[in-house]
């Protein structure tokens, strides 16, 4: 299936998260990307959320590192706390990616709300392509915004 066709089948899902999170992608095929857990695509899926993780930990230390304190134990505490699978998952529900994901067909209603790999990959991925698309300043936002707003840092 070409990805103009791909994408004019789940246009509903990008412009749904678009409109949730008062984001404008140019490349809305990078997003759909991001949102996409079905098989379509997957090796570049995999690309996406391990970009996504680097860019989420040098957004966290930065952060980390304006706010002063830390010492190099506590950051690195906080960033495993972030980068525990449940975590990530938990903060994608809280976000309601759900609605956005493109789930495979295989994926049981169970999976749908419980599977932490969805939540984890997509949201790792997410960051990347805001980045990507809207550079990192708007990426910076949308971490602040949505996942480091939600950690519990004293």
């Amino acid at each position: 299936m070409a990805s103009s066709d791909y994408l004019e089948m789940h246009i509903e899902k990008v412009l749904g998260f678009e409109d949730h999170f008062g984001l404008r992608f140019c490349d809305k095929g990078l997003l759909l990307a991001a949102l996409d857990r079905s098989g379509f695509g997957s090796e570049r899926k995999k690309c996406l959320a391990v970009a996504g993780d680097a860019l989420l930990d040098f957004v966290l230390f930065n952060f980390l590192l304006d706010r002063g304190g830390y010492s190099k134990g506590m950051m690195d505490g906080i960033r495993g706390s972030l980068n525990t699978d449940d975590n990530l998952a938990v903060i994608g529900r809280e976000m309601e990616l759900g609605e956005f994901i493109v789930f495979p067909d295989s994926a049981t209603e169970v999976e749908r709300v419980s599977g932490d790999a969805y939540y984890n990959d997509t949201l790792e991925a997410l960051v990347y392509i805001v980045m990507k698309d809207m550079g990192l300043e708007t990426a910076t936002r949308f971490v602040a915004e949505h996942i480091i707003s939600r950690l519990e840092i004293e």
